[in-house]
Parts: structure tokens; C-alpha cells; sequence
């Protein structure tokens, strides 16, 4: 059963969010995309989502897939207003009151809850509410539908970083590099991260192997837990808050460190590195 968080629930994990907005700095926009469906994005989206949450950064998703989003119902929220509300409202001015707000402290920009809405949001009118967004939080994770829709290249060509998901099977990789190499022809090459979901699922091709394949600095393998990752969906719970010493949250854990290590808090790293070898001894000791 959903339920909706609402905007007088209270903040946990995070710094209270600029609620006027400030014009000299905005959060970075990160884009979620890739060239097929099926890959895992809404899963990653709202894990990830969760994360940086935890480590005391203002986020924000908005839900960019129009026709049929997922994010809501990952987190378990009732979208009694979506993205649809604030282009039929002009409402891009006043966005804190379109965002629903989950009681870990991430706040939701909704997709549409039925998928005819979709004609109704523009490419202009999905990047002017996104640019709205980023003058709330630290960080703003987009996740958008497959492929190049026009809402997706204006999405793209604003972002600070592109984060494309791909799976090891072959369709997949074969149409996720031509999508960077479509980025690449564009200029967008350096702002591509990528990720592997599913990467030990049973495939010809081996982790070296993909990334031979696509030469990608910044790219990341999340295990294949597809039991586990699909109960979290259905009931609304992220893996992340669920089990967070699960493999595929901390393997999670360590992409979100390395991506957004300059966001963080300075006593964010000092702190999980005590954490850790506090950890250590404690173990050291039982042998």
C-alpha cells in the first residue's frame, strides 16, 4: 500500500533543502540513461538515491521517464502530484511545493502517473523544472527513458555527468556503445560514467572483456541479484535501506564514493575510515 510522505514529514539524513532557492549555486545534474530498457535504472536511481541521502546531501530525482516512470513506486510514495501538475501550473517557480518528500530525506519530482501525460511535457518544459530543481539540492539524479528522445538531449547537453547502465548481454552492449559513441560525436564524451548492472549475469562476455569494449575510465560492475532486487521494487523498500551490508549496496556504496567524492562532507571519508578499521579490530580480535 503506498503512502505519501507529504511535505510536513520530517527530514532525517540530510540538510534541510533551500526552500527559496539560491541563483549562485545549483546541484549537480546527474543524468541516468541508457540505449535499452531492462537494465536496472530505477533500481539504481533510487538506491543510489539513498546513499547520498545517508552522507548528508541535499537529493533530488526527478522521474524524466514520462510515459511509464517507476520511481514512486520504488520508494514506496502515492504521487498525489507529478511534473504534469507543474507544467499545467506554470508552477516551475514554486518547485519545493511539487515535491514529494520520502522519509529518508530524498525529495521526488514525479513522472506522470499515465503515460498519455507524457505529450503534455515538452523538452523545454522537463529541463526548465529540472533547472528548477538544482537550485534545491546538492545533487539531482534524472532518470530518463531509453534511447535519444528530444527531452533527453536537452537533458543531456545541461548535465554535469551522464551515468548510461548497460547489461552484459549482447544487445544491449552492442547498442549502449553506439550510444557513446554517439555522445562522443557530440562532445559528451567526458561526461559519461558507466555501469554494468546484472555484470555476473551468465554472458559470453566477461567484465574485462566489456571493458575493452568500451574504454570507459569511470565504469562499474553491480552483481546480479535479481530475487532480492525485485522484492525490494515490489514492496517499495530499497535494497540499500533494507540490507545495506547486501553485496550489490555496498558494491553501490563504492560507485557513489567515487563519483560524487567531491560533493561529500570532508569528515565523510575520515569517518567511514574509522568505521572501517574499527571493523578490522574487532575482527583481528575474535581469531
Amino acid at each position: 500500500m503506498k503512502t505519501n510522505e507529504g511535505q510536513a514529514a520530517g527530514m532525517t539524513g540530510s540538510r534541510e533543502f533551500n526552500q527559496g532557492g539560491d541563483s549562485k549555486k545549483t546541484g549537480e545534474l546527474v543524468l541516468i540513461c541508457s540505449a535499452v530498457g531492462g537494465v536496472g535504472k530505477t533500481a539504481i536511481t533510487a538506491n543510489l538515491a539513498i546513499l547520498l541521502t545517508k552522507q548528508t546531501l541535499r537529493t533530488v530525482i526527478v522521474d524524466g521517464n514520462l510515459q511509464f516512470g517507476d520511481i514512486a513506486l520504488a520508494l514506496d510514495i502515492d504521487p498525489v502530484i507529478t511534473i504534469k501538475e507543474v507544467v499545467e501550473q506554470n508552477g516551475s517557480q514554486n518547485i519545493t511545493e511539487y515535491c514529494l518528500l520520502h522519509k529518508s530525506g530524498i525529495r521526488l519530482l514525479a513522472g506522470p502517473t499515465r503515460p498519455e501525460y507524457a505529450e503534455l511535457i515538452t523538452a523545454d518544459a522537463l529541463a526548465s523544472a529540472t533547472e528548477a530543481v538544482r537550485k534545491l539540492a546538492d545533487v539531482v539524479l534524472v532518470e530518463v527513458s531509453p534511447g535519444f528522445t528530444e527531452q533527453n538531449m536537452l537533458l543531456m547537453d545541461k548535465a554535469d555527468s551522464i551515468i548510461l547502465v548497460t547489461t552484459p548481454g549482447m544487445p544491449a552492449l552492442k547498442n549502449t556503445k553506439l550510444m557513446i559513441e554517439t555522445l562522443a560525436s557530440l562532445g559528451m564524451q567526458n561526461k559519461i560514467s558507466l555501469i554494468v548492472n546484472k555484470s555476473d549475469a551468465p554472458s559470453i562476455m566477461t567484465s574485462p572483456d566489456i571493458s575493452e569494449l568500451f574504454q570507459i575510465e569511470r565504469t562499474s560492475f553491480l552483481p546480479y541479484f535479481p530475487k532480492e532486487i525485485a522484492h525490494s521494487m515490489d514492496i517499495g523498500v530499497p535494497l540499500t535501506v533494507g540490507n545495506p551490508k547486501h553485496r550489490f549496496s555496498k558494491q553501490l556504496q563504492k560507485l557513489a564514493d567515487q563519483h560524487f567524492s567531491s560533493r561529500l562532507p570532508a569528515d565523510i571519508p575520515e569517518k567511514r575510515r574509522i568505521r572501517d578499521r574499527f571493523k578490522s579490530v574487532k575482527h583481528s580480535s575474535k581469531i
